[in-house]
């Protein structure tokens, strides 16, 4: 339905999958062939699950791609937690700190932490997680568990987008559930990255 604009948006797509089966088949000795089959294995059933949502109401694949998307990120902050360390960790500490002190103590706080200067993005993610911590407590999941949300919501925003250029909700939900399923947006769910906000 989408006409020249879908089959445009599909070459660019077509080209990058060709390029990471030629990178996969360049390194075959160090990719693990069981990783490979299960992601696969993983994208058919994928786009066979999507095959069914042309039944039924548009809102409850959406809602169910987005509960999904939160709960898978939500098990990896739960279980796969990375403790921050070197720059991440300077973000935390700030972060702690500001969430206890007044604004008007903020400049020397962040000056001694240095991150003094324009508004970085040390300094926004560090702002960030100081205003979540003042909501939910200083415990580094008061911040996963909400990046969980922004993560299902990029997924759902991928869904919205894939429908809008293809003219398929097969199509926007697939790409909606790759995005829920891929590896280093997962990961990046246990960490306290700036990667949901993105």
């Amino acid at each position: 339905p989408a006409g020249r604009l879908g089959g445009a948006l599909l070459l660019p797509a077509a080209a990058l999958l060709l390029l990471a089966a030629a990178c996969i088949g360049r390194e075959a000795g160090a990719v693990k062939p069981l990783y490979t089959l299960a992601m696969l294995a993983g994208l058919l059933l994928l786009t066979l699950l999507v095959r069914v949502t042309k039944a039924g109401p548009r809102w409850v694949w959406l809602a169910l791609l987005l509960t999904g998307a939160v709960g898978l990120r939500a098990a990896f902050a739960l279980g796969w937690t990375v403790l921050p360390h070197e720059e991440l960790l300077a973000q935390w500490n700030l972060a702690l700190e500001l969430s206890r002190a007044a604004p008007a103590e903020w400049p020397v706080l962040t000056a001694a932490a240095g991150f003094d200067g324009p508004l970085g993005l040390g300094l926004a993610q560090a702002v960030y997680e100081s205003l979540l911590i003042r909501l939910f407590g200083p415990d580094l999941l008061s911040v996963q568990l909400v990046n969980a949300l922004w993560g299902g919501l990029s997924c759902l925003l991928a869904a919205l987008i894939g429908e809008k250029m293809t003219g398929s909700r097969p199509a926007g939900l697939l790409a909606g559930a790759v995005t829920a399923f891929c590896p280093t947006l997962l990961f990046s769910a246990g960490a306290l990255t700036a990667a949901p906000l993105y």
